[in-house]
């Protein structure tokens, strides 16, 4: 399976991404919810955000799923 590793390669609405980079350019980041129907790329978003915010350290992240 692909999932894409930026942001830049994750297909959002422009207007969502634009304020997902500007949460990593400005480093703040309040609490975030990320819902949606299983499949629809929540947690590929997820990761794509933490790794453009804490570089690839955030693949030792466990992301839970409480669906």
């Amino acid at each position: 399976m692909y999932r894409p590793k930026t942001l830049d390669k994750v297909i959002i609405h422009e207007d969502t991404a634009q304020n997902l980079k500007k949460l990593v350019t400005e480093q703040d980041c309040p609490h975030l919810l990320f819902y949606g129907p299983p499949g629809s790329g929540n947690k590929t978003l997820l990761m794509a955000l933490l790794r453009e915010m804490f570089g690839p350290t955030a693949d030792k992240v466990k992301v839970e799923n409480k669906g």
